[in-house]
């Protein structure tokens, strides 16, 4: 009877052991199940004196993780957020100076990626413990692409026609007028029309979806770097590869994504 009785007494504990942390509720992130999280935002980041892996965030649950991505160099590193901006400086999120040192965060105001994630169990207990989490690998080239062109600066106007004209030549004109040159459009990487993303396939079989991202641009410049097409579906774009003959194929290239940055890859099963 005695042990009947501890064993109604421990019920409890052992229920609330098994409940998941509500310390890290919050917006969920692309890392392990394939969907997008609800907080995804380029903007500049400020630094504040720190030893651990921290940051300050306005919107960002407190006890929350995020993922950082510096857009100068790729590197990605995840903080834990534990206060409140101290005052408004014009910045998304302010990192602690160990977190800006790991990340290699050009000057004070670097451009970063946040995207809130949900991280693993052992990733979350060194943030807690003061350290850091798994090294990253770092974003690729096309991504980084991508994000830039959200903060890309305003092209340079260039001179007025006229003014060129006139400094050219003060002598008044004999001929009749003629109707002037047509103007060669300046072509950039920003003017020049995007590689069309391949279109989805329409054999069944197993896919991989990369990751699910609410900027078609972004999401595009993904799939066309990984060989694959997107998919809207729920305001969200879904970048996937695929479909492939077996799972052991689906598996190899779930795999690859994942060498290229894109830890929440996972196997589906294409309706």
């Amino acid at each position: 009877m005695r042990s009947h009785a501890n064993l109604l007494l421990l019920a409890p504990l052992l229920i609330a052991a098994q409940q998941p942390d509500a310390s890290v509720t919050g917006p969920r992130g692309t890392a392990g199940n394939g969907e997008a999280g609800a907080f995804d935002r380029v903007q500049r980041a400020a630094t504040q004196p720190g030893s651990g892996f921290t940051a300050a965030h306005a919107q960002l649950p407190l006890g929350s993780v995020a993922e950082i991505t510096d857009l100068a160099t790729g590197h990605i590193i995840l903080v834990q957020v534990t206060a409140r901006p101290a005052a408004m400086n014009g910045a998304e999120i302010t990192l602690s100076t160990a977190a800006a040192h790991a990340l290699g965060l050009s000057g004070e105001r670097g451009l970063v990626r946040v995207r809130s994630i949900q991280p693993s169990a052992s990733d979350l207990a060194a943030l807690r413990a003061g350290g850091s989490a798994a090294p990253r690998l770092s974003a690729p080239d096309a991504l980084l692409r991508a994000l830039r062109r959200e903060v890309a600066a305003p092209t340079q106007a260039s001179p007025p026609v006229t003014a060129t004209v006139a400094a050219k030549s003060a002598k008044p004109l004999v001929a009749p007028p003629t109707s002037a040159p047509a103007k060669r459009p300046i072509t950039s990487a920003a003017t020049k029309p995007a590689q069309a993303t391949p279109a989805k396939p329409r054999a069944s079989g197993p896919l991989v979806q990369v990751a699910a991202l609410r900027d078609e641009a972004r999401a595009r410049a993904v799939a066309r770097s990984l060989g694959g097409y997107v998919e809207q579906a729920s305001g969200f774009w879904r970048v996937r590869l695929g479909p492939f003959a077996d799972r052991a194929a689906a598996q190899r290239a779930r795999d690859a994504a994942i060498s290229r940055g894109y830890g929440g890859a996972s196997i589906i099963q294409a309706p």
